[in-house]
């Protein structure tokens, strides 16, 4: 559904992905991260957990060529990162959040992993199923750290590929009046 997503021109207009640094979290596949370096990203990183990173190192021999770096892989535990303990860069352009509420006690280390590998103009692309009823904690908690939430309305999705159980929101730093879209 997001990658689909990616080619609404609405929302990324032509070269959109040209020059930024992308980083998915909880990435399982990594679909949207090979999506984004495909369609030009210039450093894509997929982060799960250390146990998770087979299938989208997999991907990545699959889909890429041994010649293309931007697109790499790196173990990222949240509880860890939200207290700061990570050797990841911060400030990245997009952080991508896909199919990644499962359990309300993840909720609170995964938006202070956000806090801190975001930037002044960092934008967050979330795509996901709220599989329980405290799920909207998580869009109370990224206004809460200083993020400005927009829903993306279902008609602005592919016809295929919206629905009722999915939601599209993009979360851009609450200073910034316009999306870089």
């Amino acid at each position: 559904m997001l990658c689909k997503f990616f080619e609404s021109e609405v929302h990324f207009r032509q070269r959109f992905w040209a020059g930024r640094k992308v980083i998915e979290l909880g990435a399982g596949l990594g679909l949207p991260s090979l999506a984004a370096a495909l369609l030009g990203a210039a450093e894509v990183l997929i982060t799960d957990l250390a146990e998770a990173l087979e299938l989208p190192r997999k991907n990545i021999a699959l889909n890429f060529k041994d010649e293309q770096a931007n697109i790499s892989v790196a173990a990222l535990d949240w509880n860890d990162a939200a207290k700061g303990h990570t050797s990841l860069p911060a400030d990245w352009d997009i952080i991508i959040c896909t199919d990644i509420l499962f359990v309300p006690e993840a909720i609170p280390p995964l938006v202070q992993t956000i806090a801190v590998l975001s930037g002044p103009h960092t934008r967050v692309l979330s795509c996901c199923e709220h599989r329980f009823e405290e799920a909207t904690q998580f869009y109370e908690m990224m206004r809460a750290a200083g993020f400005r939430v927009d829903r993306v309305p279902n008609e602005e999705l592919h016809e295929l590929y919206r629905g009722d159980a999915f939601h599209v929101y993009w979360f851009v730093p609450s200073m910034l009046q316009a999306r870089d879209t």
